[in-house]
């Protein structure tokens, strides 16, 4: 039985996380949702932050802490999940046609599918060993994904960092 976890994002305010949700002032987010609300700036840079969706007055720690498990889990789910997903499905196109089919041109056929697929993979492969990463942020009412550089990527975790700096002070 999973416990109720509370974090303190301020001196007065608390965020109650409890079976895969988050609440905030009595309002329950899902996980994906919360991310993207902690990830939607309306104003970012060296003298303040302001999020787009939630009060000004959130911890800097705290937006980091859930900016790099927005990155780490959206990531996850739009890169190296279909990365996985294509490589798999295209070894599949190109072992099982031969035990399914006698028919030689199926078999090309399903030899080209498998090839493609296997081809998408490696490219999805390659944009992830450059830098690809998302995020999830709230676009108007949608949560959208969000594909950022690494250089943004180390570019805003340091922002963050001077935040906690002037925060410590």
């Amino acid at each position: 039985m999973k416990k109720e976890k509370t974090i303190k994002i301020n001196n007065e305010e608390e965020v109650i996380y409890y079976k895969g949700k988050y609440t905030y002032r009595d309002k329950s987010y899902k996980i994906r949702e919360w991310y993207s609300l902690c990830a939607s700036f309306r104003t970012f840079n060296e003298e303040e932050i302001e999020l787009r969706y939630l009060p000004f007055n959130i911890s800097p720690s705290y937006l980091k802490e859930m900016y790099i498990k927005n990155v780490r889990i959206a990531t996850f789910y739009s890169v190296i999940a279909p990365l996985i997903f294509f490589f798999l499905a295209g070894l599949f196109f190109l072992i099982v046609p031969p035990m399914i089919t006698t028919e030689q041109n199926s078999k090309i056929y399903y030899y080209i599918f498998g090839a493609f697929l296997i081809l998408g993979s490696f490219i999805i492969f390659f944009q992830y060993l450059l830098g690809k990463r998302s995020c999830f942020i709230k676009i108007r009412r949608a949560n959208r994904y969000h594909f950022i550089t690494k250089k943004e990527y180390q570019e805003i975790l340091r922002i963050f960092d001077i935040h906690i700096e002037k925060e410590k002070e």
